[in-house]
């Protein structure tokens, strides 16, 4: 009994050592936790940088130069404080981001009027390299401009007014195309100082300063051949009157205004040219005789890729000839639940009753995309167009590519790929991609398709080693290869191309 007594003591005594032990691990497991916490903060905001890219930020496959964007502005974020309508999160789509908006794989605008942003400018704007348009109108921003805007090589629009900015105006941002920097009443940056004036003080210096000779504004207007310019209100325009000039073409009979130029440039032609009257500015318009209504026929829907990976363009003939105006619908392949979505909404495309192309942007990058057209008469929507396909390329640098049946324009710069073949399309030339494989008893054939003359360019591969090129023609029947003729036009274009192939 004694012997068992003794033997249950042990065990007993063994058994709290091992819990012991045990509870000190945990213990310091704990406390090991705890402060690697404390280091990293232990929130969202640890590893920001990293969250760009694999939080889902920024899409895969990743563009460096978007995840830097990334990383600038959720490091602003809350530079911009009593910002609560930004949604700016690592874990969010930079697509769905408030304000923020994308082109060519970089942040290119930033629209953040009337957010009630509070705080200061923040310097990180300077790290963003393709900002083009930064409005952040009406909001109540305090401090002086950084001067680090001034290194944004593409910035075309800057738009400050409605703040409470103080101290300078960087010199170089008085050259941006598009700004209000004279609604701030700011003085410039210079290499001497205000108060030189004063020392100086005489009766010469006490006249008004320089920037009252630019106390009003004025709208030169270019009257074309074929048309008059009309503008409400008449000019000039006082300087701190946030004036919006409205120019009006009205062509005469039988013409029709094609294009907008000087300070309207890039205004749709079947729109009114609104201008801000911040600068002396000028408006010119160019007008044509009208073009023959097109003809009726089929309604023909094509889908046209220029190796951007947000837009696609589509291009349509036929229809009715007493079309009204336009309208389209889209949807696109959801590669992860692997359907096809269901069609959008239709929508009105923009233009008159002759458009015949519309450029679509701010797509998913390498998608595949459906697209229809249908005409409208009067109210009364028509049938639709056949169902088109397009896809967009990768964000990345690779080579974009020219997939079966789809239709690509080259640039005379850019590499196009096909299957293992990178090469050159000619400025405005349209290929479309032709299947490749193994068809019975014949070799391994890759082939492009001129969309112009029908004519096709064909790699066979010989004797499982070397590539064949040659162009097969309509004319030449099915299996008949017709060498490059340097004296045909698409022999020229043609030959370019494969002067340019290169095989991996």
């Amino acid at each position: 009994m004694t012997n068992l007594r003794t033997w249950n003591d042990r065990i007993r005594r063994e058994l709290r050592k091992q819990w012991w032990q045990t509870l000190t691990v945990l213990l310091a497991l704990g406390l090991g936790a705890g402060l690697w916490l404390a280091f990293t903060g232990g929130d969202e905001s640890a590893g920001a940088t990293a969250g760009c890219a694999t939080n889902g930020a920024v899409p895969r496959p990743v563009t460096p130069g978007l995840v830097a964007d990334c990383e600038a502005l959720l490091a602003m974020r809350d530079t911009l404080s009593g910002g609560a309508s930004l949604n700016w999160s690592a874990s969010r789509p930079m697509r769905n981001w408030t304000g923020v908006y994308q082109q060519r794989g970089r942040v290119s605008s930033l629209l953040l009027a009337g957010k009630q942003l509070r705080g200061m400018l923040p310097a990180k704007l300077g790290e963003l390299e393709g900002l083009r348009t930064l409005d952040l109108r009406n909001n109540f921003l305090t401090g002086s401009i950084p001067a680090s805007l001034e290194d944004v090589p593409r910035l075309t629009t800057l738009r400050l007014a409605g703040n409470r900015l103080s101290g300078c105006v960087p010199p170089k941002l008085r050259k941006v195309p598009r700004n209000d920097l004279a609604q701030l009443n700011l003085s410039n940056c210079s290499g001497t100082t205000t108060p030189t004036a004063t020392a100086t003080a005489t009766p010469k210096a006490t006249p008004t300063p320089t920037a009252t000779a630019q106390a009003s504004y004025t709208l030169t207007l270019t009257q074309a051949a074929n048309g008059r310019l009309v503008v409400v209100p008449a000019g000039p325009y006082e300087a701190d009157s946030n004036t919006i000039a409205v120019v009006t073409a009205t062509p005469d009979e039988g013409y029709e205004l094609t294009a907008w130029g000087g300070d309207c440039a890039g205004t749709p032609a079947s729109a009114s040219c609104a201008l801000d009257m911040n600068a002396d500015k000028s408006a010119t318009a160019t007008f044509a005789r009208k073009k023959p209504p097109p003809a009726a026929g089929p309604l023909e829907l094509m889908v046209i890729s220029k190796g951007d990976a947000d837009a696609l363009t589509l291009e349509w003939t036929g229809g009715p000839a007493n079309v009204t105006r336009w309208q389209y619908r889209t949807t696109y392949w959801n590669q992860a639940a692997y359907r096809r979505e269901a069609w959008s909404n239709w929508r009105n495309v923009p233009g008159t009753a002759a458009t015949r192309s519309f450029r679509l942007t701010r797509l998913r990058s390498y998608t595949g995309y459906f697209f229809e057209v249908r005409p409208v008469v009067g109210g009364t929507p028509g049938t639709a167009s056949n169902t088109a396909t397009g896809a967009t390329q990768y964000a990345d640098s690779r080579a974009p590519e020219i997939d079966p049946g789809q239709i690509v324009e080259g640039d005379g710069k850019t590499k196009w790929r096909i299957v293992s073949f990178t090469f050159v399309i000619p400025d405005g030339m349209r290929l479309r991609g032709g299947s490749g494989g193994v068809a019975e008893n014949r070799p391994p054939v890759v082939s492009v398709q001129d969309v112009a003359t029908g004519s096709w360019l064909v790699f066979t591969k010989v004797d499982g080693k070397e590539w064949e090129r040659q162009i097969v023609t309509p004319s030449a029947g099915e299996g008949q290869n017709v060498p490059i003729d340097p004296n045909r036009d698409v022999g020229k274009l043609f030959d370019q191309i494969v002067a340019s192939v290169r095989v991996d």
